[in-house]
């Protein structure tokens, strides 16, 4: 493997001339200059992108082109001796595009005559070799989009739960200035780019040049703006006032069951309450039900998380940017956000920051340096942002990770404001997140056909989610004491048909649930760039990133029995490695683009020789506690194998007439599993024979009872691949003069020897899954011979992740833009998409015996490794078959209507407004006597939403810009009934009605619907740009 590996490295390499990779994040301007009164061409003609310092003169038949150009709104000049200088506005460029701009030059009258015009934009573009969304940063500040991730939401490809063509998420790769915003631990994505930042937002659904790495479903390209003709900026602050943001009553309303009927006298005369309540007085139970309820049992933290709907939601940005002189500019940004939650948590409010900025320096005509970095951080106590402790590590994602707030009245512990106690029985903790990352980046100029770019950066990112931060922060506990367990239990209160409870502690001790997570990676890559004549352009390239990873977690009650990864090494040292070759040809018209890439990676670790007993567990049982063997680098473990892997892509474009193109794109796409699935070692859950010792104490294999390998979290796998997607696309673009430009595409994506069909984190109803539905992909390994199906000491069994997922995606994008309205722009979106997805391989692996034979029969999810059987299933609840969306944008030029000063009362008015509609998921009801047995007869209810942004700009000449806002989430307050099973399905068919709560006779609207689609929101915003 190393031999075949080095010779495709030097291949490619050799055929990179030694160079390697960067993201250019630039286009190119080309065009022809010709004298207007004879149509002959114009050799040396001076042809700049104004504010920039690119430039070149055109060649003996009149031709130019003008690489590195900054994405966004460009001005390009053509000046000659004895013409008159022409410069043309708002020439739009697109990242890895090119942007035609011919000029025709009559002859001047006097030496300074000018003109300026504004650049025709071509009615489709023709090198487009793949579908390619994308917003400017204006668009972004003028719909209600106020994230990235909103912003995002909007376009074609993607999906209501944010899944782009059927994806789950996790085939994602976010770039910021070239930079990689994803977690390595986790393959998530950190996208908290301050949308005032923005120049341009570009999503790549249909293939993507060999540059882009670790992607198989979507690449989404930032740029931050930059200027040098002035300092520019925009401060912006939003408010969304105090109020209650979900479904049902307030939580803690006291018209609840248990204020209204329960918090009375003549209740608790009728109830004794159970136990040694039966010898109080009914007053003496209405006072301590009164002191529970209340808050005051447990203090102000219990009052302070009952006025969760008090509390409003304050968000501040600012950007500014420009220069500092003629050779140096700079942009520097900002967010604060202070997020009141949507329901009680266990913080006040979920906080959010981002700092970013850059600085931009011409050291001389061949050289730029830019040098940038971001410090972000969140406290995120609503639903989780990275797939830590989900489906990806945890198997019973609903069960171990739940979400760190209270979703239902009903809650058991929804007046416990700690977050601790027993590890099945409370939501977990909220996730602390800080990240600090730099880049520098340097580009050298050999001549205006070519150019090296080089680049070297640092991220470091910290996780932490311990539920002791919250005992830390209150009076009452002492990590050094055993008396905390003591002072609350459920005897306090009077037994209750609600089973509201105070925490139920294990063995008088706290539980336990510690996670952290440490990301640390260099990264080192350049591309070279050669424009190596008008028709034929060339890139390639080489990175290498080396890293630091950890990821530890210990999660129980603690001391007594424990779960925790600490039998193994948690932290390793892995590298990436990629290398590529991309080649671009335009020819009358017709673009081709064709590429070849190269990734490979190591865990760089050592691991146990055997997958079925990694931690050597096996040597701990029965042996005297001097004699315990424990497994470690040295003496047991072997190196983990390079992984290598070829990715072919080609992309077509050809115009049919100058309104119409077609495009087709094939390629290959992979990527490497999360660090966390492949050197994530196994849980094992340990059992102690003392409770005595500190919570904080890690496991100590000397005082062991028993210990085992437990299913219910994930073991990594150090042998696992790549994953892998490959794409068809085929479309063509239409551009209907003076109404329309019509978008159809048509996609395929195979995707195989997936490790994730989807991450589960928190409950369905609460609409807090981070991607898809379906979970990671694991085996089942049984090592215990003697009791292969249950735990004993010594044995039990772990799900091991596995490349042995797949999906089927078949898709239709359609998408029209309206061009005949002068004061509004109008655009329909019409998907209709089928996913399926599933599991192939081995379900269950058990130990061989002395002979090499399974001791049970091993298992598969079809009939032989490579089937997938009946597996699969549609995945019409995470991805809906049939979406709609409509975008509408009104508005009045910036002085219409009367003037009163310089303020235009009906000029400058803004409307955006958003709706999408998804259909339900079909699934399979027969009312009672329907003998039929046809399957998926029905359709669940479908999703409907409107948002919407009104704005008013007020023009202070030579000032700023003030803008007033408001942006309102589900205008029409729309819900997302939660589908319904069992006897609650047939109740609602059969009678029309939906579930009350068995022991109050409420309706329990908590439940009823799904709280990712929230009540109507309504933001005020107030806008300065200057």
């Amino acid at each position: 493997m190393p031999t075949r590996l080095s010779t495709l490295l030097f291949a490619l390499l050799m055929a990179s001339q030694g160079v390697a990779l960067a993201q250019s994040q630039t286009g190119k301007i080309q065009g022809t200059v010709t004298d207007a009164s004879t149509g002959e061409p114009l050799p040396g003609v001076n042809v700049v992108v104004v504010g920039t310092g690119l430039g070149t003169a055109t060649d003996v038949d009149g031709n130019y082109f003008i690489l590195r150009v900054p994405p966004g709104l460009n001005s390009v000049q053509a000046s000659f001796v004895g013409f008159v200088t022409v410069t043309k506005t708002d020439a739009r460029v697109f990242i890895d595009q090119t942007t035609p701009v011919d000029f025709e030059l009559t002859e001047a009258v006097l030496e300074t005559d000018e003109l300026v015009v504004t650049a025709e934009r071509p009615p489709v573009e023709v090198d487009l070799t793949g579908s390619k969304e994308r917003m400017s940063g204006e668009e972004i500040a003028n719909s209600w989009a106020n994230t990235v991730l909103e912003a995002i939401e909007t376009q074609a490809a993607t999906n209501i739960n944010g899944g782009i063509r059927g994806g789950f998420g996790l085939e994602d790769n976010y770039y910021m200035d070239g930079l990689s915003l994803r977690d390595n631990v986790s393959g998530g994505n950190l996208t908290s780019v301050n949308t005032t930042a923005i120049s341009e937002l570009e999503v790549l659904t249909g293939g993507w040049n060999a540059e882009y790495g670790r992607a198989m479903g979507a690449i989404i390209n930032i740029v931050t703006k930059s200027a040098m003709d002035r300092i520019q900026g925009t401060v912006r602050a939003r408010l969304r006032p105090a109020g209650k943001y979900h479904w049902g009553r307030n939580i803690y309303s006291q018209e609840n069951y248990e204020w209204a009927t329960m918090a009375t006298l003549d209740y608790w005369t009728e109830n004794t309450g159970g136990g040694e309540w039966v010898n109080r007085t009914p007053q003496e139970r209405l006072d301590a039900w009164r002191n529970f309820i209340s808050g005051d049992l447990f203090g102000e933290p219990s009052r302070r998380m009952q006025q969760y709907a008090e509390r409003a939601t304050w968000e501040t940005e600012a950007t500014i940017y420009g220069p500092i002189t003629d050779k140096l500019g700079f942009l520097l940004s900002g967010k604060y956000l202070k997020d009141a939650p949507e329901f009680p948590a266990y913080l006040t409010y979920s906080r959010d920051w981002n700092y970013q900025g850059k600085f931009d320096y011409q050291l001389s005509r061949s050289n730029r340096l830019e040098l940038s970095g971001m410090v972000q951080g969140f406290n995120n106590t609503e639903g989780p942002r990275l797939s830590y402790w989900s489906s990806e590590d945890s198997f019973i994602a609903g069960l171990w990770g739940p979400a760190p707030f209270y979703y239902s009245g009903y809650s058991t512990f929804k007046y416990w404001p700690y977050g601790t106690s027993h590890i099945f029985q409370l939501p977990s903790p909220p996730e602390y997140m800080r990240l600090k990352s730099g880049q520098l980046k340097w580009t050298h100029v050999f001549n205006p056909a070519s150019f090296l770019d080089v680049q070297a950066s640092y991220t470091s990112m910290d996780l932490d989610r311990n539920n002791f931060r919250q005992l830390e922060a209150s009076d009452t506990y002492d990590p050094n004491s055993e008396e905390f367990g003591t002072q609350w239990d459920e005897t306090m209160i009077p037994g209750n048909p609600l089973f509201l409870l105070p925490p139920i502690f294990h063995r008088g001790h706290p539980g336990i649930f510690q996670l952290t997570a440490e990301a640390d990676a260099w990264l080192f890559k350049a591309a070279y760039t050669n424009q190596i004549n008008r028709f034929f352009q060339v890139k390639t390239g080489a990175m290498y990133s080396p890293q630091y990873v950890s990821k530890r977690f210990k999660a129980g009650a603690m001391p007594g029995a424990v779960y925790s990864n600490h039998a193994t090494r948690p932290d390793f040292n892995p590298w990436d490695a990629a290398a590529y070759a991309q080649g671009k040809i335009e020819v009358n018209g017709m673009v081709i683009n064709a590429g070849l890439r190269l990734d490979a990676f190591n865990a760089n670790t050592k691991v146990a020789p055997s997958i079925f007993d990694p931690a050597l567990i096996t040597n701990m049982v029965g042996v005297p506690p001097d004699e315990i063997v424990t497994y470690s680098d040295e003496e047991h473990g072997v190196d983990t194998e390079t992984k290598a892997v070829l990715s072919p892509r080609f992309g077509i474009s050809h115009p049919v007439t100058e309104n119409t193109v077609l495009h087709f794109s094939y390629g290959h796409f992979n990527q490497r599993p999360a660090w966390q699935l492949i050197g994530g070692g196994p849980t094992i859950f340990h059992v102690f024979g003392s409770s005595a010792g500190a919570p904080h104490a890690s496991p100590d294999t000397t005082s062991y009872v028993f210990v085992f390998y437990h299913p219910n979290t994930s073991t990594g796998n150090p042998d696992l691949s790549f994953e892998k997607i490959i794409q068809y696309e085929l479309g063509f673009d239409q551009h209907i003069p003076g109404v329309a430009n019509l978008d159809v595409t048509v996609y395929y994506r195979d995707g195989k020897s997936l490790t994730s069909l989807g991450v589960r984190q928190s409950p369905n109803n609460i609409g807090d899954n981070l991607f898809g539905v379906g979970g990671a992909v694991t085996t089942e390994v049984h090592f215990d011979a003697a009791n292969p199906l249950g735990f004993a000491p010594g044995g039990g069994r772990s799900r091991v992740t596995s490349n042995g997922g797949y999906v089927d995606v078949r898709g239709l994008e359609l998408s029209l833009h309206s061009l005949f309205l002068e004061h509004a722009r109008a655009r329909i979106i019409f998907n209709r998409s089928f996913v399926r997805s599933g599991q192939y391989g081995f379900r269950q692996v058990f130990i061989t015996d002395e002979e090499g034979n399974p001791v049970r029969p091993n298992t598969l999810h079809g009939v032989s490794l490579g089937d997938k059987g009946l597996s699969g299933t549609n995945s019409d609840t995470w991805n809906p078959t049939t979406s709609v969306k409509l975008i509408l944008d009104l508005f009045s030029p910036p002085e219409f209507g009367p003037a009163l000063g310089f303020f235009h009362p009906l000029g400058d008015w803004r409307l955006n407004a958003y709706y999408v509609y998804a259909s339900g998921h079909r699934y399979t009801y027969h009312s009672p006597g329907d003998f039929s047995t046809e399957p998926n007869n029905r359709r669940w209810k479908p999703h409907r939403n409107t948002n919407l942004r009104l704005s008013k700009g007020i023009n202070m000449p030579g000032v700023a810009e003030m803008e007033f806002s408001i942006d309102v989430h589900n205008v029409f307050n729309s819900k997302r009934l939660n589908f319904l099973t069992g006897n609650a399905l047939e109740t609602y068919h059969e009678e029309g009605m939906l579930p009350v709560n068995p022991t109050t006779g409420e309706e329990s609207e908590w439940d009823w619907y799904n709280q990712g689609l929230l009540p109507r929101q309504v933001y005020f915003g107030l806008q300065v740009t200057f």
